[in-house]
This record gives C-alpha cells, structure tokens and sequence, in this order.
C-alpha cells in the first residue's frame, strides 16, 4: 500500500548460494534534519531437487536392486556432492536406505525377494543443519512421508499394471467364477 512505509521487492534466485543485498534509505525529519542508514543483509539459497530435472534410473540383477540418480535443481543445475544424508528411498514395507555420494551421482542399492522390486520412493530433507552420516532412519529430524517425497515411484520399480487398471482381487474373483462356471459345464455334460 502506497505511504504505509512498508516497502518490499523480489529477487529470483536461479542457482544457490550467498545474495548479498544493501538496503539504503535516505530521508529529512523536522527534529533532526536530513538521514542516511544502510544495513547489508545476506541470505543463503539453498538447492533442492526437482522431480522433471533430476535423472534417475534403476537396473536389476538377481535379486538387487541398484539405483543411480543425479539431483538437478528447478533451473537444471545440478545440486553437486555432499547431499547423501539428505536423500533417503523408502518403500512400502517402511524399509528406508540412503545413497553414497560419487561426486555428485548418488548411487543406492536394495536387495530384495520376490520376482520384481518393491516400488521405492525418493525424499529429500528440507533442513537446514548437518545430517551426520551415523544417523539411522528413525532419528532423521523429519519423516519420511509425503511432505519430503521428491518422486513417488523411482523409475523401474513400478508396481505390475494389471489388465485395464482392474484391482488385483477383481480379475482374481472374475477367474475363480469362470473356473468354477466351466468346471460346472463339464459336470453337467459328463452326467449321465
């Protein structure tokens, strides 16, 4: 609002680090005549992965599963080394593992049973402390839930599509009855 001595700008920030910004302000009061103050202010901009940047992939051999992935920020940089304790992959059963730091490509990997992976979830940690390499999944200072997910299903872990996106039990239930139908039919034509 004009004249309510309030005053406010914007500055987009396109690649993390250290913005200084001098602040200024001039003016003449009747008591004390004319003024000058300046203050410096400097805000850190942190990098944060973006889900469409960030490149991620995932194979299989036997029963393990490897994931390599390179965090890219909204503006296509990439986030750099030192972020490992910050990206946690969680799947469905609640198991949580985190990645190793390759300069900057992170690797991770989880054994697994089964015929195909469990779906695995990469978050990333909004805080702005230390995450000590020690730390276990139940003392990370956030959780792990929707609030830090970054990609919901990692590429290649996908949960098998059924046919035309029926639930599992349905075409479960729809073969039992069929079997039983048939089986039904060829009691009654074998009946005497």
């Amino acid at each position: 609002t004009a004249g309510d001595g309030i005053y406010s700008a914007q500055f987009q920030a396109n690649e993390p680090g250290h913005y200084n910004f001098l602040f200024g302000v001039q003016g003449t009061t009747e008591n004390s005549g004319r003024f000058s103050r300046q203050q410096l202010k400097t805000v850190h901009v942190r990098s944060v992965p973006d889900p469409a940047e960030t490149e991620i992939q995932s194979s299989i051999d036997g029963q393990t599963l490897s994931i390599t992935m390179v965090p890219r920020t909204t503006f296509g940089h990439q986030m750099g080394p030192g972020w490992a304790n910050y990206f946690w992959f969680t799947t469905p059963d609640g198991q949580a593992f985190k990645p190793t730091d390759d300069n900057g490509t992170y690797t991770a990997s989880l054994t697994f049973t089964g015929d195909a992976p469990p779906p695995v979830t990469l978050h990333f940690l909004r805080v702005s402390f230390a995450i000590e390499d020690s730390v276990t999944p139940d003392q990370l200072p956030v959780p792990l839930d929707d609030s830090s997910t970054v990609i919901e299903t990692v590429p290649g872990t996908e949960p098998p599509a059924t046919p035309a996106g029926y639930p599992l039990w349905l075409i479960i239930l729809l073969i039992v009855v069929i079997l039983l139908v048939i089986g039904l039919i060829i009691y009654v034509i074998r009946r005497p």
